[in-house]
């Protein structure tokens, strides 16, 4: 069984929040809309090597790697088990199995 198809059978739903556009009032930024769906991805608690890939204001153990077919941007949100995590970078690795690799930090606001 190749690595591929255990990814694949890891797979759970995460909730995608994408931010669709902005405006500026005051000097303060608002979302104005967010775009939701669900998708699958492979969650898995980011390891030591991974964190020292963030910048340093970002190397928090509350990280998560993503593994998923599905294109993230950074920023992005993602929900697991009630836990949103903010998208810090992706690397895409299509060449290696069709999946978009991207690294997660907890948002203050949610639970652990």
């Amino acid at each position: 069984m190749s690595v591929v198809d255990v990814i694949r059978r890891r797979l759970e739903s995460v909730t995608l929040t994408r931010r669709s556009g902005q405006t500026i009032t005051d000097g303060i930024v608002s979302d104005t809309n967010q775009d939701v769906s669900v998708i699958q991805a492979h969650v898995q608690q980011a390891n030591k090597k991974t964190l020292e890939n963030l910048p340093e204001g970002q190397r928090t153990t509350d990280s998560r790697v993503f593994w998923t077919e599905t294109v993230l941007q950074v920023g992005d949100l993602l929900t697991v088990g009630g836990v949103t995590y903010k998208v810090q970078n992706d690397e895409d690795w299509i060449t290696y199995g069709e999946f978009i690799i991207a690294v997660g930090t907890k948002v203050d606001d949610t639970p652990l």
